[in-house]
């Protein structure tokens, strides 16, 4: 074990160790990270809210004379990702991990000093060759934690689509399907899309900017960032024709990267961002999430000018009009993507008419539940349901009345079924509701009621509904699509029989039971 390494362990657990125990923790810790990407959203966020309950500790005398002994951190960064960080071109540090970087500094008493890079890919390697010892901002992932080791999160944010303002709503990387997604190579995100989306079709870019450019242009479909990147980018570029396209599983969690042979770094710097207080990073946050684009404006443009009194008024003056006027466009425009996004996440889930679930919602419903199950959760069943003699009602009352009654009869089933269930429209006078939790027995008494109900309600014109109940409980051994098939086929025959009643379907029989 290396000087340093029985401290290391101390500062991550609060507990003395033998370097047997910390070789323990550290398999543990790797496979702990494997299975993160199988944990869910709400476990992650407790997971890392216990790990910020840990006390604050002030530096061991081991860590102040390793960090004056050392003199200075070399700090390795992504020179073209901001508002989180970025070089400007007067070869400055800038952007939120500037502000961190720059805190953590006062805090620990030793200067971090820039080495110069120009791309993400140059910094990742200087990383690995040891010619930076930390990078200030990135997430964790196995390929990196082989050369790196990371202090807790100080910063968390979600990761959007970015496409064309004609392109519908994506719900995560999956919805992309065999359309070309611009990935700047080394992110973490391409990491996580090659573990979890390994059909999407990645295509590598220089940078961020370079991607928004060429989805802009039609080149690529879409494109993943944080929400703040793309919109400081968007203003930036001046490309009103991308909108946020949808959202994604995936969160940064972003760490410092510390180089892996620096355990006593690695030790100071997760004790500072433990200890760092809340109020200052949420200054930090606040100071970058509200920049103005008037800031986003070349002001080495002025410095170049050297006309008379007169002539730099009426510059100032014409600067302040085109500022803006843009401002006013951009306002337009982030309220016209608004107002986009709204209506197609309306429409992706809502059935125009009735306002209930349309089919595709209930689809991706059912198939949770299916998943759910097969994953040891509780049992479901579902209720498929069709009006009888429907186009009876259109050819005698006209399709208008007819879609007065498909709406009463809906608001009549939503007073009747419960909080819990979830009723969708199947296609035209179909409908289907989803049970979880529910037995068929319980089921059958459900859609009994509903039948009951249907024969006493009072629809416009004084026109008589009647329908047909079909309930089945789902069994392991089959699909969504064999399931609803199943009952669609079985309610058919219902209806030719002639209707009005309520029926039941048992589990199929599978090759691995004995129809005897």
């Amino acid at each position: 074990m290396q000087q340093g390494d029985e401290y290391l362990l101390g500062y991550r657990l609060g507990l003395p160790a033998s370097a047997q125990q910390f070789q323990e923790i550290e398999e543990a810790k790797v496979t702990c990270r494997k299975l993160i990407p199988a944990l869910s959203g709400p476990l992650l966020a407790l997971l890392f809210f216990i790990s910020t309950l840990s006390t604050a500790e002030p530096l061991s005398q081991e860590e102040a004379a390793h960090l004056q002994q050392k003199g200075k951190v070399n700090v390795c960064i992504d020179p073209s990702w901001m508002p989180f960080e970025g070089i400007d071109k007067r070869g400055n540090y800038t952007g939120i991990s500037a502000d961190f970087m720059q805190a953590f500094s006062d805090q620990l008493k030793i200067p971090f000093e820039l080495v110069s890079t120009k791309t993400w890919a140059e910094s990742m390697q200087k990383a690995k060759q040891r010619e930076c010892d930390i990078l200030a901002m990135l997430h964790y992932n196995e390929q990196r934690a082989k050369f790196l080791n990371f202090t807790p999160p100080y910063i968390s944010v979600p990761v959007v689509l970015i496409a064309r303002d004609d392109a519908p709503f994506l719900d995560d990387f999956g919805a992309i399907k065999q359309q070309s997604l611009g990935i700047v190579r080394g992110y973490a995100t391409e990491h996580f899309i090659r573990q979890r989306f390994p059909n999407v079709n990645i295509v590598y870019t220089n940078s961020l900017t370079d991607s928004l450019r060429k989805v802009s242009r039609g080149q690529l479909y879409a494109t993943a960032t944080t929400l703040p990147t793309a919109l400081y980018l968007i203003q930036k570029l001046g490309l009103a024709n991308l909108k946020v396209a949808g959202h994604t599983s995936f969160l940064y969690e972003l760490s410092i990267g510390v180089r892996k042979d620096d355990l006593l770094l690695a030790s100071a710097l997760s004790k500072a961002v433990r200890q760092f207080p809340q109020e200052e990073a949420d200054k930090i946050m606040q100071r970058w999430y509200t920049v103005k684009v008037q800031q986003q404006i070349d002001y080495t443009l002025l410095l170049t000018i050297t006309a008379v009194f007169v002539v730099i008024i009426m510059l100032l003056i014409y600067r302040n009009r085109t500022v803006h006027a843009f401002n006013a466009k951009l306002a337009k425009m982030n309220a016209r993507l608004t107002d986009r996004n709204q209506r197609l996440e309306q429409i992706s889930k809502r059935d125009y008419l009735t306002g209930i679930y349309n089919r595709v919602r209930m689809d991706g419903d059912i198939q949770q539940e299916i998943n759910r199950f097969q994953q040891g959760g509780g049992k479901f069943s579902v209720i498929l349901f069709d009006l009888d003699n429907f186009q009876q009602v259109n050819l005698e009352h006209g399709h208008g009345v007819g879609d007065l009654i498909l709406i009463e009869v809906c608001r009549m089933v939503e007073d009747v079924i419960h909080d819990w269930d979830c009723f969708g429209r199947w296609g035209g006078n179909s409908f289907i509701i989803l049970c979880p939790d529910t037995s068929l027995e319980k089921s059958v008494v459900l859609a009994d009621k509903l039948l009951r109900v249907m024969h006493l309600t009072e629809y416009s014109e004084g026109v008589s509904i009647r329908a047909s109940f079909c309930c089945v409980e789902f069994c392991n051994s089959e699909t969504q699509a064999e399931l609803t098939r199943r009952m669609e086929n079985a309610l058919k025959q219902a209806k030719n029989e002639g209707g009005d009643r309520v029926i039941t379907l048992q589990s199929p029989v599978t090759e691995d039971e004995d129809p005897e």
